[in-house]
């Protein structure tokens, strides 16, 4: 079994182990028989952009309903004949492409309202954001089934969006999603940059791109201890590696109350700087 088979191994069962989003009239009014008729200014809402069914990967991706979560410019839903059915939110900035692409890995609760927060926050700095289930957690939105390579699927589809720069993207991993984005940011070529916030986990992998690692020291001793040893073991592999441990904050810095606005300024920094042209 090869280094990359067996971190997905790993990665599963880690998933599988952590998951256990004017005022009222005040009388009658005479009409005028003279005056002309008053119409009222409105305007008309932005429209939303129109989207083409994307072929990748094996995948038929399409329009589908969803919930209603802030900066989500649509719901798209992947089929293929063995039964995949993959679900992705994503979210477009204003204004005109081409953007940079960044996929969030969500952690081992799923695709909740709070996860997707992540997503407005890459919108209004410039990026388009994609934010798919890469595990069948049951959340706001939950997938039952997968595709075959669901992390993969998910950097296919954010790279043929529509106003998507042709480039690489950018990995966000929360968690179990930070295993992931090692993993993929391993075996692929179209990764950029690497955000890993709150991982643990055994990893044999060497990225090839830039990793950013966010931590808070009052975490789990083990998930502290795992973001040491993969800044040391990174580096010494030649991986250009920086690191945040904040003295206060939880597990998933990105949505702690004390470093969540810290966290989310450091890696939409992070990301702007690898992911530029």
């Amino acid at each position: 079994m090869n280094a990359r088979r067996v971190a997905l191994v790993r990665w599963w069962f880690l998933a599988a182990l952590f998951s256990s989003c004017a005022g009222p009239s005040t009388g009658p009014v005479t009409p005028s028989a003279t005056a002309a008729p008053t119409l009222s200014a409105t305007t008309a809402p932005t429209p939303r952009p129109t989207f083409a069914t994307i072929v990748v990967g094996g995948l038929t991706w399409a329009m589908r309903d969803g919930p209603s979560v802030p900066g989500v410019t649509w719901w798209l839903q992947g089929s293929s004949p063995d039964g995949s059915a993959p679900i992705a939110a994503i979210f477009r900035p204003a204004g005109q492409g081409p953007f940079p692409v960044v996929v969030y890995l969500h952690a081992s609760e799923g695709m909740t309202n709070e996860q997707l927060t992540i997503g407005q926050t890459l919108t209004d700095a410039g990026f388009i954001a994609v934010i798919g289930c890469h595990t069948t957690a049951r959340a706001l939105v939950t997938c039952k089934q997968t595709a075959a390579d669901p992390v993969g699927a998910l950097i296919d589809l954010a790279r043929r969006l529509p106003d998507a720069r042709s480039a690489p993207v950018g990995l966000v991993g929360c968690s179990i999603g930070g295993v992931a984005a090692f993993t993929f940011g391993a075996s692929r070529n179209d990764v950029a940059a690497i955000v890993a916030d709150s991982t643990s986990g055994f990893v044999e992998v060497t990225p090839k791109a830039p990793v950013l690692l966010l931590t808070s020291n009052l975490d789990n001793a083990l998930v502290v201890d795992d973001a040491h040893h993969y800044e040391s073991i990174f580096r010494d592999r030649g991986v250009v590696v920086e690191a945040t441990y904040y003295a206060n904050g939880d597990h998933m810095v990105m949505f702690s109350g004390p470093t969540r606005v810290d966290a989310r300024r450091q890696a939409v920094a992070f990301l702007t700087k690898n992911l530029r042209p």
